[in-house]
């Protein structure tokens, strides 16, 4: 029971490792989809590849080339996925696990597909390539306990400012779409008009449902259009939802204007006050927390339910606090000690 009391207490002190392997092994099976998508395009068929600012880092062949080589990719991913997961090379395995979704993921902005559902999860793998504490519970770690010259009883004290990076990162996310549905949006997304538009799911409505909205101009002139012939201009977010019961209650929502204005109120507040969690561990719990509750809505009543980033925030909550708290309280009544 003391070995067990003692790993636990480890896991709740290393937030970064844990993340650290959750995260890996989510985001080598994402990329290792995306690299599968790009090698299904015959881009010989299209005109050239556009220059997002990743695929612009890049010779114009690369595309080609990574298509070429799927397989030696392939497993590139799936090494450096594993090894970031239990440790091993962490930090190296990390910084290619990050590289290999900016690249794969940027060829695929380049071909009009935007997936922001990566954009946080591999900015983070990066950081966890280089911060202290995500490399605590690894493989590396325990060789270098096992091998070092130095003293292996010595206690290793880890900064914070590992874990404040990456709730940074988190916060600055959430910031900017906050700020960004008040410059474009403005009245139009406070008063839920915009909300509205999402949850009554307009895009079922086409023969081809599981598509986004495209909105276009076809009195554009032909430089302007963007790789068609339509005068392409903006999408909206496809509303992948298709439960009878839960298009339900989007339909109650919508029939209460003043309950989605309320929503997407909520939405811009809890976006742009991200930076609560630096106030403690109390108002950091309560923020993530609500930001998980927030994105399983949203999962509800349009079928996006962005996974990684409730992971992430699921596993960026101080849980020992939370387990400390509980030992303190209940732990007498249901038999776990505080020693």
């Amino acid at each position: 029971m003391k070995t067990l009391k003692t790993n636990f207490d480890l896991v709740l002190d290393n937030p970064l490792s844990v993340l650290r392997f959750c995260l890996a092994l989510i985001m080598g099976s994402g990329t290792a989809n995306k690299l599968k998508t790009v090698s299904s395009i015959d881009l010989y068929t299209h005109e050239a590849l556009a220059k997002t600012w990743i695929v612009s880092l890049f010779p114009d062949g690369m595309f080609f080339y990574v298509q070429e080589m799927y397989f030696p990719f392939l497993v590139l991913i799936i090494i450096s996925a594993l090894g970031a997961a239990i440790g091993l090379l962490g930090r190296f395995n990390l910084f290619i696990l990050a590289v290999s979704s900016f690249i794969l993921e940027g060829f695929v902005e380049g071909l009009g597909n935007f997936d922001h559902n990566y954009s946080l999860p591999s900015q983070i793998l990066l950081i966890l390539a280089m911060v202290p504490g995500s490399m605590r519970i690894s493989v590396d770690s325990l060789l270098f306990k096992k091998f070092s010259v130095f003293n292996s009883d010595r206690k290793i004290h880890t900064s914070g400012w590992g874990i404040n990076l990456v709730l940074t990162l988190v916060v600055v996310t959430y910031f900017t779409a906050g700020i960004s549905k008040i410059r474009y949006g403005g009245a139009d997304w406070l008063d839920g008009s915009t909300l509205t538009f999402y949850l009554q799911n307009h895009d079922s409505r086409y023969p081809a449902g599981s598509r986004q909205l495209l909105i276009a101009n076809a009195s554009e002139s032909q430089t302007t259009h963007f790789k068609d012939n339509y005068g392409f201009q903006a999408h909206t977010y496809g509303n992948f939802q298709r439960s009878a019961f839960n298009e339900k209650i989007a339909d109650w929502l919508v029939s209460k204007p003043a309950v989605v204005s309320f929503f997407a109120l909520m939405t811009i507040i809890i976006e742009v006050c991200g930076f609560v969690v630096f106030f403690n561990s109390k108002w950091r719990n309560a923020y993530l927390i609500t930001v998980i509750l927030m994105h399983t809505s949203i999962g509800i009543l349009m079928g996006l339910f962005f996974t990684k980033y409730r992971l992430i925030c699921f596993l960026l909550i101080d849980w020992k606090l939370i387990f400390s708290t509980v030992r303190q309280k209940y732990g007498t009544m249901i038999g776990i000690s505080n020693d």
